[in-house]
């Protein structure tokens, strides 16, 4: 297989932690490649190191992209820190939308719902055996999805 028959990066965001969103990027290089943890953090800065990075300060967050795991077979420090500018600049451009919040369209709006869907399923799982605290979360879930493919539905 040649190194570019497959895409560069990937990205998991469908997974939840106790904190919150947790997404994941993965660089398939041969040599370099990692699995990278994508989270956020609070307050404005940037910073590189040997295996992470933060950028994209904004509103007073910044994005994180830390290796969990190395899969690459001949990897280099400085062709690691150049893929993961290359990965984080992937995965803003692909992950954050902008949403106008003065007139959204039924697009933005859809997209906005799932961003809500994914925070409540976190929220589903700090419920744990609340009954009460359970049974609302997963009627507030059913409530964003039936709205967000009602608004693509009516595109």
């Amino acid at each position: 297989m040649a190194k570019r028959e497959i895409p560069l990066f990937i990205i998991d965001n469908t997974r939840n932690h106790k904190r919150g969103e947790c997404d994941f990027l993965v660089c398939t290089d041969k040599d370099n490649g990692f699995i990278a943890k994508v989270d956020y953090l609070d307050g404005e800065m940037e910073e590189v190191g040997d295996d992470y990075r933060i950028g994209y300060p904004k509103r007073g967050v910044s994005c994180r992209i830390q290796i969990q795991q190395m899969i690459g077979k001949n990897s280099l420090m400085n062709e690691i820190r150049t893929l993961l500018k290359k990965g984080m600049d992937y995965f803003v451009k692909t992950v954050q939308k902008p949403i106008h919040v003065n007139a959204p369209t039924k697009d933005e709006c859809a997209t906005f719902l799932e961003m809500l869907i994914r925070m409540n399923k976190q929220a589903l799982d700090e419920a744990g055996s609340d009954y009460d605290a359970h049974k609302v979360v997963e009627n507030t879930i059913k409530m964003l999805q039936a709205s967000a493919d009602y608004l693509k539905e009516n595109n």
